[in-house]
C-alpha cells in the first residue's frame, strides 16, 4: 500500500477532494494551524476523560471571560442525563483501535498498520455499548459531522468484541447539548468494511488526484496552491 496507514481523516481528505489529499499526504506540504483554535476542544476532551476529578487546564490563549464561558458550557453539559450516565458507566477513553488490511485487529505499531484511529468514549449501559464522539458544537449544514466516522468504530467495535450484536455510536455536541445517535448491527459492519476498503482502493488506484472545484474551496488550507478557480488562458 503506497499511503497506508489510513485514518478516518486521511480518507476523508480524499473524498472531499483528491488534490487536497495529494498536497497534504503525498507532497506533505504542511499547513501551520492556529494553536487557539484547538484549546477549547483540549479543555473539553480533558474534562469529560477526567471525570469525575477535575484537573488544574493549562490555558495559553483564552482570556478570563473565554475560561469562564467554556467552564460554564462543560458543567452544563455533564449535568445532562445521558451524560451522567455514560461518564458513570465509563470503559475507557482515548482508545486506539489498528486494523490490517483484512480489517482484522492489528496488534502491532499504528504506523504499520493498515488503518488506525482514536476514540473519544466507550461506556456501556446495562448491556448496550455506547461509543461516543465528543464535539464543542454542531454547526448544522456549514460543517456537517459525518457518520463514517462512526460508522469506522463500529467496524473496530464488532471484532473487539466478538459477542456482541449491536452498538450505539453517537456525537454528543457539548455548547449545544444535543446528541446524534446511530444504532449498528454486526451485519452493519460487513457493509462498512466494504466500503472502507472501497474508498481505499480508489486512493491506491489514482494517479491525477483531480480537484474537487466546489463552494467549500475558499475555506480549504490549500486554496493558495491549489488556485481552484483561475481561469487558464489557451
Amino acid at each position: 500500500m503506497k499511503y497506508s496507514p489510513y485514518s478516518f481523516s486521511k480518507i476523508s481528505s480524499y473524498l472531499s477532494c483528491p488534490n487536497a489529499f495529494k498536497f497534504k499526504y503525498i507532497k506533505k506540504i504542511k499547513i501551520v494551524s492556529d494553536p487557539r483554535f484547538f484549546e477549547k476542544g483540549n479543555f473539553y476532551h480533558e474534562r469529560l476523560e477526567t471525570y469525575p476529578v477535575i484537573k488544574d487546564f493549562k490555558w495559553k490563549y483564552a482570556d478570563e471571560n473565554l475560561i469562564e464561558t467554556y467552564t460554564e458550557n462543560i458543567e452544563n453539559f455533564i449535568k445532562e442525563k445521558i451524560v451522567q450516565k455514560l461518564l458513570e458507566n465509563k470503559m475507557c477513553s482515548e482508545a486506539e483501535f489498528k486494523f490490517n488490511e483484512s480489517l482484522k485487529l492489528y496488534a502491532g505499531s499504528k504506523w504499520k498498520s493498515f488503518l488506525y484511529g482514536y476514540i473519544d468514549f466507550i461506556s456501556k449501559i446495562d448491556d448496550t455499548i455506547f461509543i461516543v464522539d465528543w464535539k464543542s458544537k454542531d454547526h448544522g449544514d456549514r460543517y456537517p459531522t459525518n457518520p463514517k466516522q462512526l460508522e469506522m468504530y463500529a467496524a473496530w467495535i464488532f471484532e473487539a468484541r466478538k459477542h456482541i450484536n449491536k452498538v450505539v455510536c453517537m456525537f454528543a455536541y457539548i455548547e449545544n447539548k444535543t446528541f446524534k445517535k446511530y444504532v449498528y448491527t454486526r451485519e452493519d459492519s460487513v457493509k462498512f468494511k466494504d466500503e472502507i476498503l472501497s474508498n481505499i482502493n480508489k486512493i491506491e488506484q489514482d494517479n491525477k488526484f483531480a480537484k474537487h472545484i466546489n463552494k467549500k474551496c475558499t475555506g480549504c488550507d490549500y486554496y493558495d496552491l491549489c488556485k481552484p478557480f483561475q481561469v487558464k488562458v489557451k
